[in-house]
């Protein structure tokens, strides 16, 4: 399978970022949406979905570290995009997050940050995850900045990028699998997306692209997009 950037890291990042996708499309489809229907329902589905992603990053041959790390930053994203929400059963899902099932702690949040500082130690050990950390931060993922600190977050996403950028060598310049311009597709994504998730720190534009335009050559993207526009 063709991707669109030429990356000189490991295989291993590529594959960890396009197992999670599904799981980033539903992160997309719940912030899109005020109803998430029944809270016992949404929360086996979820599970469901975690295991499955589980059983891929095995089968990619993922290391068990990297898939627990990332991991706790999926479910803290998760678990945040339902609490910080308008849901009826927002607070059900509060007093039992799902941080609290998979790790027994209400911390998340700020747990999140600390294996971050961790991982930034050692980007070229860590870029798989690291990747994984961005992208929750840059779709919108706040954690303990989300009351304050707004401006100190939004350095940290930066910090981040550009440790990411200096590993992971991107360019963007190849044609989708069906010959269409970068360009075009971009425009595209960016008509049919809310504002609110193009509204990421410049800089981590073209990695956030990146998860995008991976669901449109993976053949995904008609799903997100449907996802979202029943909700919008």
């Amino acid at each position: 399978m063709s991707t669109f950037m030429d990356r000189k890291s490991e295989p291993q990042s590529l594959k960890l970022t396009n197992v999670s996708s599904e799981l980033f499309m539903l992160i997309l489809h719940l912030r899109a949406t005020e109803d998430f229907g029944d809270e016992a329902r949404l929360r086996q589905k979820i599970k469901e979905l975690i295991d499955s992603w589980r059983r891929k990053c095995q089968r990619a041959e993922i290391e068990t570290q990297d898939v627990e790390t990332a991991q706790f930053a999926l479910i803290a994203f998760l678990d945040e995009t339902i609490i910080t929400s308008d849901w009826a059963e927002q607070n059900t899902w509060m007093a039992s997050p799902l941080q609290m099932e998979y790790y027994s702690r209400f911390d998340a949040g700020e747990e999140f940050f600390t294996r971050l500082e961790d991982l930034r130690q050692r980007p070229k050990s860590h870029t798989s995850v690291l990747e994984i950390y961005y992208l929750c931060m840059a779709m919108g993922f706040e954690g303990k900045y989300q009351l304050h600190d707004k401006e100190k977050l939004r350095w940290v996403i930066e910090d981040t990028y550009n440790e990411l950028r200096e590993v992971l060598s991107i360019s963007v310049g190849k044609l989708s699998p069906h010959g269409r311009p970068r360009d075009e597709i971009v425009e595209a994504v960016k008509t049919d997306i809310p504002l609110w998730v193009i509204g990421v720190v410049s800089a981590g534009f073209c990695i956030f692209v990146y998860v995008i335009l991976n669901f449109i050559i993976n053949g995904k993207a008609d799903n997100l997009i449907n996802l979202i526009n029943q909700h919008i």
